[in-house]
């Protein structure tokens, strides 16, 4: 165990450009054995994203392979100090991982202005197409997820002296991360785990931080939470009709909760510059205007 451990710190640290981490997680085999992969994307030539597995792809969940996986993390995480970015996808997400890595080393980590040391993408695939199955399914999909969440906790836990984290969630992986996080939220404030985060078309029922629900002490663990809402969006009216419940990321402006720590922000009053955000009004995320705004708030 030594030796591969000092194998693969010393590739890691011969990987420059290993600043996009992922931690990917399949469905259950047949035998009910939770698969899952880590590694890094990178660009060799500053060219096309490619995908680098330092696990077998599916490999199967067990105490050794956590334990290297953790020793990647810490090792990468701690090499240099800088802020570091968590992503969680939207549903189907997955089949988009290398342009949202293009986008967050574009915009986040090779740009000017960029605020981030590092980003580490969660990426979730769907157990089918249809949404409600998709939905439910993230309970599950957190529950074999944890075991590494955890993990991933506790490193940031132990480098909140040296370094900052914030988090950035789109549509339904608010609920993967929403499922996730309720092991580690206090019921009254302690030392943030992340310094901001920005919640895009939330695909979350309004109320989630009401007394009671899910959210209701997520509060305690971040210093600010920015949440964007359109009204117009087109992909959480169809849930807000599945759901019966007003969804946070469409009318967050209608929702009144006097914690400090919540930031509503209008999305609807910062341009797009993508055919696929002005269409669903749901992928805007991506546009120059946000990208200032995380920029500014970094």
């Amino acid at each position: 165990m030594k030796t591969i451990l000092l194998v693969l710190s010393l590739f890691i640290v011969l990987s420059a450009n290993a600043t996009h981490i992922f931690v990917e997680f399949y469905d259950s085999d047949a035998n009910g054995e939770i698969r899952f992969s880590y590694g890094y994307f990178e660009r060799p030539n500053g060219k096309g994203i490619q995908k680098q597995f330092l696990s077998q792809k599916k490999e199967r969940l067990n105490k050794v392979n956590l334990d290297d996986m953790t020793a990647f993390l810490q090792q990468e995480l701690t090499q240099e100090k800088g802020d570091i970015l968590l992503f969680f996808h939207a549903m189907l997400g997955n089949h988009l991982q290398r342009n949202y890595v293009k986008f967050l080393d574009d915009k986040f980590i090779q740009d000017k202005n960029a605020p981030f040391q590092h980003s580490i993408s969660f990426i979730w695939h769907v157990p089918s197409l249809n949404y409600l199955s998709c939905h439910v399914g993230t309970k599950q999909l957190a529950q074999n997820y944890q075991v590494v969440f955890d993990e991933i906790i506790g490193i940031i836990q132990n480098q909140k002296e040296q370094t900052n984290f914030h988090l950035l969630c789109h549509s339904m992986g608010h609920q993967v991360f929403t499922h996730l996080i309720q092991a580690h939220l206090p019921q009254t404030s302690s030392n943030p785990l992340f310094e901001n985060c920005f919640f895009f078309a939330a695909d979350l029922d309004m109320d989630i931080f009401e007394q009671g629900k899910p959210l209701e002490y997520f509060p305690n663990v971040v210093a600010t939470i920015y949440i964007f809402h359109r009204e117009d969006d087109r992909l959480l009216k169809a849930s807000y009709k599945r759901h019966k419940t007003d969804r946070l990321g469409r009318i967050g402006n209608q929702y009144h909760n006097p914690n400090p720590i919540l930031h509503f922000i209008n999305a609807k009053n910062y341009k797009t510059n993508s055919l696929s955000a002005a269409l669903t009004k749901h992928t805007y995320f991506m546009s120059e205007e946000m990208v200032r705004f995380i920029q500014e708030k970094i």
